[in-house]
C-alpha cells in the first residue's frame, strides 16, 4: 500500500502505516486501536487518503463503516480507493447478472426481475395526476 500511495503523489513522510489491529475481531471497532485512530486522523484533518487492501477485517459493523465514511465526506479526506472497491462489487453483480438499480417512482422489480409498474394502485394514480396536471399547467413550477 506504501508503494501505492508513492505512485499517486504521497511523500514517503506523509503515509502512515495502521497495521496493529491484526488478528482481532472485526466485529465492532469499539476496542480496535488502529481503526479509532484511523477515524481520529480523518475527524482531525490530519489524513488526506485512505487506502487499505481488504477493508472488510478493518470493520464489519456497518455503523463503523458510515461513521468513518461520513467523516471522511466533511473533512474532504479522498476515498477513491474505496469507491473503486464498492463499484467492483458492483460491476460483479453486473457480470452475473445480479444487479438491480434503484428505480424510479412508480417501478419495481416483478419476481422475474422485470422492470413494471408499481402494483400499488395509490402509487400509480398519484403519478398519473402528476403528469395531468403538468400537461395541464405546462411546467413543472407552476404543477
Amino acid at each position: 500500500m506504501r508503494g501505492r500511495a508513492v505512485a499517486l503523489g504521497w511523500r514517503d513522510d506523509q503515509i502512515i502505516v495502521i497495521d496493529n489491529d491484526q488478528g482481532e475481531s472485526g466485529a465492532s471497532a469499539a476496542w480496535r486501536e488502529g481503526f479509532q485512530r484511523l477515524v481520529t486522523d480523518v475527524g482531525m484533518g490530519q489524513a488526506g487518503i485512505v487506502m487499505g487492501l481488504e477493508v472488510s477485517r478493518l470493520a464489519r459493523n456497518n455503523a463503523d463503516w458510515h461513521r468513518l465514511l461520513e467523516i471522511c465526506a466533511v473533512s474532504t479526506t479522498e476515498l477513491h480507493i474505496l469507491k473503486a472497491r464498492l463499484r467492483g462489487g458492483i460491476l460483479n453483480k453486473v457480470r452475473r447478472g445480479e444487479y438491480r438499480c434503484p428505480l424510479p417512482t412508480g417501478f419495481v422489480y416483478d419476481e422475474a426481475g422485470n422492470v413494471v409498474l408499481d402494483p400499488d394502485a395509490q402509487i400509480r394514480e398519484t403519478i398519473a395526476y402528476c403528469f395531468e396536471t403538468f400537461s395541464r399547467v405546462g411546467s413543472a413550477s407552476q404543477m
